[in-house]
């Protein structure tokens, strides 16, 4: 299957590969931080276990909130989280985007145009306004990764308004 945008495609999977390697080894890194802190305080460990232990449970806490957005399971896909509005959409956790004060590529600029294009929103086009207004002209990977996922969600969520219409429709046939 091909897809028009293809260098979105790669970002976006990118970006649910780390949410899940995240989401999935927090139980791990938090069994870590302990052990690193309970062996410079407990034993003859010395401060560097300690000062190791305390990066990583920042790093836990620092990326508590991947779940706003994805749905992380051990037997499922990870699927982004369809928010209610586009005004409910939290920015993503930098943790998740790689390179992500770097400015993205043509190519990437070329696809979000036509994604522009291909899916008119007022409030996006403004969002992207608004990016490109205060960084100058400049789009960051971090801003193209909020962008993407800001028209993902609004396509999700027309696609369940549309779900939701025809399930009220074929209840309704099924009361007559």
């Amino acid at each position: 299957m091909s897809t028009p945008y293809p260098h979105i495609l790669e970002v976006t999977s990118n970006i649910t590969l780390r949410a899940k390697a995240i989401k999935l080894t927090a139980p791990a890194i938090g069994g870590l931080a302990l052990m690193f802190i309970g062996l410079a305080i407990f034993s003859n460990g010395s401060w560097y276990e300690g000062i190791i232990g305390i990066s990583l449970l920042v790093f836990l806490y620092n990326t508590r909130d991947i779940g706003n957005h994805f749905n992380v399971s051990y037997f499922k896909d990870t699927s982004l989280v369809i928010h209610e509005s586009l005004e409910s959409f939290a920015p993503l956790n930098r943790w998740l985007v790689a390179n992500d004060s770097k400015e993205i590529t043509s190519e990437h600029y070329d696809e979000l145009e036509l994604l522009v294009k291909d899916v008119r929103i007022p409030y996006l086009d403004e969002k992207l306004k608004q990016v490109l207004s205060y960084r100058k002209g400049i789009l960051t990977y971090y801003d193209f990764a909020n962008l993407v996922f800001m028209y993902e969600t609004f396509m999700r969520l027309q696609q369940h308004k549309k779900e939701l219409k025809q399930s009220f429709k074929d209840r309704r046939k099924n009361r007559r």
